[in-house]
C-alpha cells in the first residue's frame, strides 16, 4: 500500500488529538460514536472521499482506544499501534509534553516509518475477551496477595490473634477473591471451548512438558492465536528472552544477553515453565544439567530452555499435532 498520508493520533479516556503530518491539520474529537464521525469527516473535508492511502497510528492505550478501531474496521479505514516507547525512542530527545505535540510526533513517526507499518487486521472477538479475562483474573490474584501479604504484617507487628475481627474481615475478603479467581478461571475455559481453533492451540501447547493452562492462554491471547508473529524469534523477542550480541571493534567484547525491553509477565511465565520441563522433561533434564556439568551459567541455560520452549510452541501450531519427544527438534537448535 502506498501511503499519502499518516495520522497520529494521541489518545485519552475522553478525548483525542489527531495530526495530519502531510497536511499539517491539528483536530481535537471526543471519544464517542458522534466524534467517530467527525474524525472521518474531518478527513474526508481534507482528502476526499477517497480515503486509500490514509494510515492511522495510535499507540497502545489499553481499552480506550476500541471502540474507535471497531468504527475504523467497520469504515474500512487503515490503522496499527505502536509501543509508546518505540515512539519516543525513536524520535529522540522531545522537550515539553502536551496531547497535540503528542499526536505531532506519532504522526512524524508513522511518516518516518512508513514503509514498514503495516494495518492492523481485525482482532478476533474470542481472543480479545480471553485476553480481559486472564488480565482480570491476574487483578484479582494481586489484590488477594495483597490481603494475605497484609494480614502477616498485622499478626507479626501488631500482636493481633488470628480471631481479631480485622483480621476475620480481611479472610472474609480473600475467601471472596478466591471464588472470584475460580469463576474467572472458569470463564477462560469456556471461551477456550467456543472456539473451535483456540481449543486447538490449547490442546497442542499443553502438550507440551513446562506448558500448562496458565502460558498456554497467555500465548495465545498475546500472539492473536498464532497470528501477530511470524516465527518463534519475532514472539521471543518480544517476550524479552531472545539473546543479542554485545561487541562493537576491538574494545566491546560483551556477554550475548537478552533485551531489558519485554513483555515482563510472558517473561516470567516462561520462566516458571522452564523449571518445571526440565524437572518433569526428561531430554530437557538431560540438556540442563548437560550444561552446567560443563561449566555454563545456570541462568543462560534457563533461557535457553525457555526459547526451546518458544520453538516448540510455534513447531506445534505449525504442524497442527502434538508434541512428541521422539521428535528430531531442529528449530531449538538455533538457540543453543
Amino acid at each position: 500500500m502506498e501511503v499519502k498520508e499518516i495520522v497520529g493520533i494521541d489518545f485519552s479516556k475522553e478525548k483525542f488529538d489527531a495530526h495530519c503530518r502531510q497536511k499539517g491539520a491539528y483536530m481535537v474529537f471526543a471519544n464517542t460514536k458522534e466524534g467517530f464521525k467527525q474524525f472521518r469527516k474531518w478527513l474526508m473535508k481534507l482528502w476526499g472521499k477517497d480515503l486509500d492511502g490514509i494510515l492511522i497510528v495510535m499507540e497502545y492505550t489499553g481499552i480506550y482506544t476500541y471502540p474507535f478501531e471497531e468504527y475504523l474496521h467497520k469504515e474500512k479505514l487503515l490503522f496499527t499501534k505502536k509501543p509508546g516507547y518505540e515512539i519516543k525512542r525513536s524520535l529522540g530527545i522531545a522537550r515539553g509534553k502536551s496531547d497535540k505535540a503528542d499526536a505531532k510526533r506519532i504522526a512524524e513517526y508513522g511518516w518516518e516509518k512508513r514503509d514498514k507499518l503495516a494495518p492492523l487486521p481485525i482482532e478476533d472477538k474470542d481472543v480479545l475477551r480471553l485476553k480481559h479475562l486472564i488480565n482480570l483474573r491476574d487483578k484479582l490474584v494481586r489484590d488477594k496477595a495483597g490481603y494475605l501479604a497484609r494480614i502477616q504484617e498485622q499478626l507479626s507487628f501488631l500482636n493481633l490473634s488470628s480471631n481479631d475481627d480485622l483480621i476475620k474481615v480481611q479472610k472474609g475478603i480473600i475467601l471472596a477473591f478466591e471464588k472470584q479467581i475460580e469463576k474467572a478461571e472458569e470463564a477462560i475455559q469456556k471461551t477456550i471451548k467456543s472456539n473451535s481453533a483456540i481449543a486447538k492451540s490449547y490442546k497442542l501447547l499443553t502438550s507440551i512438558k513446562g506448558i500448562g493452562p496458565v502460558i498456554a492462554t497467555y500465548t495465545i491471547a498475546y500472539t492473536g492465536n498464532f497470528t501477530k508473529f511470524k516465527n518463534a524469534r519475532q514472539f521471543a523477542c518480544y517476550s524479552g528472552i531472545a539473546p543479542f550480541g554485545y561487541e562493537s571493534g576491538s574494545s566491546i567484547k560483551g556477554k550475548t544477553k537478552v533485551n531489558h525491553l519485554a513483555f515482563k509477565k510472558m517473561k516470567s511465565l516462561l520462566f516458571l515453565g522452564a523449571s518445571s520441563a526440565i524437572q518433569f522433561s526428561p531430554e530437557m533434564k538431560a540438556y540442563y544439567e548437560r550444561r552446567l556439568a560443563i561449566g555454563k551459567d545456570e541462568m543462560s541455560t534457563l533461557n535457553i530452555v525457555r526459547n526451546k520452549l518458544v520453538y516448540r510452541m510455534f513447531a506445534v501450531v505449525k504442524r497442527q499435532s502434538v508434541y512428541q519427544k521422539d521428535w528430531i527438534f531442529t528449530l531449538s537448535k538455533k538457540v543453543e
